[in-house]
């Protein structure tokens, strides 16, 4: 059913439990579908534990976390923390009774109408393919612990005689008898068993379908097709570690993984495996439920049954352990890698195919060098092709002026490139401006995904938790950036590492390290601190007009038939780019250098006029900075102050004193306002860089033996005001000032050394 699911359904969070066959999947409903789907008729299914499937909806609950009560702690795939509700694949309601309708194929019950009334359903739906299937499943499970509540073991008989049929009851219950007693367990004895199993008469409410959802063994056979269910390995002890004959299963399942399997390892200490799939390869964590798949898939081909279940957990530390210890550390990227001097694309498609790129062009290869590995939700790019133009996409984004495509296109280049620095797309606009289905278009250029928009991340994990499981980051309707979360978003565009705490663990850490695109869209502006607005490019969308608006699904239709035309100039301009950036330069270089330089390589002469990018990056930024200090209270006073003089010079508190009367802000505005000449200091800091672009240059001295913390402001050409001691400036150099005007004083090499230190009392 899992497998099912994550086919017709999409991957998600699965949640599973050691010594269970239950999978729990999270979806959410898609935008405009019911919270809770309710399925009638024949595709109606029973909030039952007697049922294979159930669907929890709106106001129904889940463990999420922590130990069932009869043993065994939970574990997903992968965390819904990592995707969060928004990340979670979207599904509708027609897709759910397709899958229901699918589910019933494999299954093999003949109506759920049953359940939907309450009567006893039709005994011929809860039938087993073959009484053989029956017995060969009885013979792949354990008596154990799920069977020590008496009522749980008559359902499990009960299911097994309707399964069997009432031809087979009679050698059905003696099986069953032979069962109990081999393992031990429910009741008291033979001759009570036999009384409490022939006391179980039809009409039964579970069988073969229960016995499904009560453990994969039954799917794997059925899905094995025929009569004639697969034979049992002859049985040696009767270990729970499934020793049958030729060592336990944990030592046939490393012996088959190691068979196909190269394993190595990250610098972060995770363990990695290459498999061979179909004739291509393909990378997967090992331990990841991709990997145990695979592996339970290699068993069943090799062996005709499933591994017992402890095998799994205890094969995986080995492969853990070998893959750390004996096998090589490599480098995995997600969606775009560099090796070589060249570029690798990920086309994310089935076959694991991926585009290389170099200064003399690009291809679709087989096999890269590089590792890539899929995250939940990632899409599948289309084939690229050659030829066409980037000025298709002018008509399916709404950017009208040349400077703002221009930068668009920029970050789209940017983000084909496998390290940073990485700008931060900032749009704004108005309800109906098409901001939304910007930021989706471009996205799906690159690194599609099912989860295309999220929500704004509420903190710096879930940023970065986020990051890591993505190649683009595009966020959906921020309204507002916290300070401490304004300082996350440079850390991700300029490359930093988050640390947490690993989960179930005391002393273990987990180190993300991550450098990204992303793209931000809300209706005003969010950004409000200089140091992530000097890391941003700002484009404002206006209202689409009425008459000209779109169906949604019209656009989507022309993206995708343009889609492959437009990927291919995109990869003609990243080839452009590594044969033009070795000698690419600039008259001087902006904030964000690297992105800059590697604009130009790219587009210059190619995609834009010469000189095109530079401008509008240059008139974005300077607008960028004036936009800031506007909505900056502290930085429009000081500019105030410094409008009728060349400098100003003292403490910070007459620094404040003066300011004050020159302030004017909203209520909103104040909250920026500092109440203590303490205050003051962290504002000017903040503002300082996009000051000087004004020509305002503001410094920090420790001034005499006293050490009187001074402040001084200078207008560009205007004198700086005396002073002395060392110097700290967060504007320029420190001690450059100091040492120029002070090196008269300075005699012989001890004079030379006190200049350079700033001892010049």
């Amino acid at each position: 059913m899992a497998a099912l699911a994550e086919k017709l359904l999409g991957r998600t969070c699965t949640r599973t439990r050691p010594g269970s066959a239950k999978r729990l999947s999270l979806y959410r409903a898609a935008d405009g579908e019911p919270a809770k789907i309710r399925l009638e008729g024949e595709r109606h299914v029973a909030k039952s534990h007697d049922e294979a499937v159930e669907i929890l909806g709106k106001g129904q609950q889940f463990v999420a976390d922590g130990e069932h009560p009869d043993g065994g702690r939970y574990a997903w795939n992968f965390s819904p923390e990592m995707l969060g509700r928004g990340g979670l694949p979207a599904v509708t309601e027609d897709q759910i009774a397709h899958f229901l309708d699918e589910a019933e194929k494999i299954i093999g019950r003949k109506s759920r109408s049953a359940a939907s009334t309450g009567d006893a359903p039709d005994q011929e739906s809860l039938l087993a393919p073959s009484f053989k299937h029956v017995l060969s499943l009885l013979s792949l499970i354990e008596n154990d612990s799920r069977f020590n509540d008496r009522n749980a073991w008559l359902k499990f008989c009960a299911a097994i005689l309707a399964a069997a049929g009432p031809e087979n009851r009679a050698d059905a219950i003696e099986r069953l008898l032979e069962w109990a007693d081999k393992w031990g367990g429910g009741l008291s004895d033979t001759d009570e068993n036999r009384r409490a199993i022939e006391s179980l008469p039809a009409p039964y409410r579970v069988g073969w379908n229960y016995l499904c959802s009560f453990t994969e063994c039954a799917t794997l056979l059925f899905e094995a097709g025929g009569d004639e269910p697969p034979k049992p390995e002859p049985q040696g002890d009767d270990e729970k570690g499934g020793k049958r004959g030729g060592g336990s299963d944990a030592d046939k399942l490393i012996a088959v993984a190691l068979r196909d399997t190269a394993l190595f390892h990250t610098a972060a200490g995770d363990a990695y495996a290459d498999i061979r799939v179909a004739g291509h390869r393909e990378t997967h964590r090992v331990g990841g439920s991709q990997f145990k798949q695979w592996l339970t898939h290699l068993f069943y081909e090799s062996h005709g049954r499933p591994p017992a279940r402890d095998a799994m957990p205890q094969g995986v530390d080995v492969l853990t352990a070998k893959a750390m210890f004996d096998g090589p550390e490599r480098q995995v990227f997600i969606r775009v890698a560099e090796h070589g001097g060249r570029i690798y694309l990920d086309l994310c498609n089935t076959t694991w195919r991926a585009i290389e790129i170099d200064r003399d062009g690009w291809r679709v290869i087989a096999d890269a060098p590089v590792r890539f590995r899929r995250a939940p939700g990632m899409q599948a790019l289309p084939m690229p092709e050659r030829g066409g133009s980037i000025d298709d996409l002018r008509s399916l984004v709404n950017v009208r002026d040349d400077d703002g495509f221009t930068l668009s296109i920029a970050w789209l280049l940017a983000a084909l490139r496998p390290v940073g620095p990485y700008p931060i797309l900032a749009i704004t606009g108005e309800q109906g401006s098409a901001k939304s289905s910007f930021l989706r278009t471009l996205r799906a250029l690159v690194d599609p995904n099912i989860s295309d928009l999220r929500s704004f991340p509420r903190d710096e994990r879930d940023l970065f938790i986020g990051a890591n499981a993505s190649h683009i980051l595009a966020f959906d309707n921020a309204s507002s950036i916290s300070p401490s979360l304004s300082d996350s978003l440079c850390r991700v565009a300029t490359g930093g590492g988050f640390v947490t705490r690993r989960l179930y663990t005391d002393d273990e850490e987990l180190l993300i390290d991550v450098q990204r695109p992303q793209a931000i869209n809300g209706i005003s502006d969010f950004i409000n601190r200089s140091d992530l607005a000097e890391r941003s490019l700002f484009l404002s969308l206006s209202p689409i007009p009425e008459d000209l608006r779109k169906p949604e699904s019209d656009l989507k239709a022309r993206l995708e038939r343009a889609r492959p035309a437009i990927l291919g100039a995109l990869l003609d301009a990243v080839s452009n780019g590594l044969r033009r950036l070795p000698e690419t330069r600039l008259d001087r270089l902006p904030r964000m250098a690297d992105f800059a330089l590697w604009a130009v390589a790219c587009g210059d002469n190619h995609l834009w006029p010469k000189g095109a990018f530079i401008r509008a990056y240059d008139a974005n930024r300077d607008m960028a900075v004036h936009d800031m200090l506007d909505a900056d209270p502290v930085a429009a006073a000081v500019q105030a102050l410094m409008r009728e003089r060349d400098s100003w010079s003292g403490t910070a508190q007459s620094l404040l004193d003066e300011l004050k009367p020159l302030a004017s802000f909203s209520a909103g505005a104040s909250k920026k306002w500092p109440t203590s000449a303490r205050g003051l200091s962290s504002p000017l800091r903040r503002i300082a860089p996009g000051l000087r672009s004004t020509g305002i240059d503001i410094s920090f001295d420790v001034r005499g033996k006293a050490k009187i913390r001074t402040i001084e402001i200078r207008r560009a050409g205007g004198r700086l005001a005396d002073g002395r001691g060392r110097f700290e400036s967060i504007n320029r150099p420190p001690n450059v000032v100091e040492f120029n005007s002070h090196l008269s004083k300075a005699d012989g090499a001890d004079g030379l050394k006190r200049a350079f230190t700033g001892d010049l009392s």
